[in-house]
């Protein structure tokens, strides 16, 4: 009985290493696909651009005053400023709760993400969209859309904790589908205001993926 005992933990223990070791290889699949693109939006790609200039002229052209304020509010939510307020806010509670693993998780995800963004927008340096077609401003470079990216490494984050520590289908179920909408909608939003092109988004989105479950590897890995 002892044996078939120690069997079984040193199964459940291979399997928990495999799911962990899942989340590198994801991590490293996202981030091979957002370096593809950079190499091709570096070139000036001719696809590339064609697809962004298709998607421009699109979002223009369904524009109306219900869909712009609709989307002003939701790109918003991918606000470094408000994430950054959600993100004081979440943390305080997670100290309360003492979830110290969570809170330094959480921290190292939203604001080495930012770090990580401003560095790669730097140095690819790629002009926005024309700003006579933008509905907002923005000052800063547009190649990755930072907005998909702290988006992913903070609602996709949430969404991780809140699955894996409640009992109630229900409230996963909520919590699954509410983040992945506000962190597509919020990608969507930043191409309908003129901000951003469809690539950025992409790549923001590749980039963010890669991020996350980066983010969870770190997580799984400290006892």
């Amino acid at each position: 009985m002892k044996k078939k005992s120690i069997k079984k933990k040193s199964f459940r223990n291979k399997n928990k290493e495999d799911r962990k070791d899942s989340k590198i290889v994801l991590s490293l699949v996202f981030l091979v696909l957002f370096l593809f693109l950079m190499n091709l939006v570096t070139l000036n790609n001719r696809i590339i651009n064609s697809i962004d200039s298709s998607a421009e002229n699109y979002s223009t052209s369904i524009r109306n005053g219900f869909l712009t304020s609709f989307m002003k509010i939701i790109t918003d939510l991918g606000d470094w400023k408000i994430i950054f307020v959600l993100t004081a806010i979440i943390a305080a509670f997670l100290l309360y709760r003492k979830k110290l693993k969570h809170l330094f998780v959480l921290i190292l995800s939203v604001v080495a993400g930012e770090g990580i963004i401003w560095t790669i927008k730097n140095l690819v340096e790629r002009a926005r969209p024309d700003v006579v077609n933008a509905l907002v401003y923005e000052s800063s470079y547009s190649f990755p859309s930072g907005h998909a990216f702290i988006s992913l490494s903070f609602y996709a984050l949430i969404m991780y904790f809140v699955y894996k520590s409640s009992e109630s289908k229900t409230i996963k179920t909520i919590t699954v589908i509410a983040s992945l909408l506000i962190v597509f909608l919020i990608g969507v939003s930043r191409v309908y205001l003129g901000v951003h092109w469809i690539s950025d988004v992409v790549a923001g989105s590749f980039l963010g993926i890669c991020w996350v479950f980066l983010m969870i590897f770190i997580f799984k890995s400290i006892k």
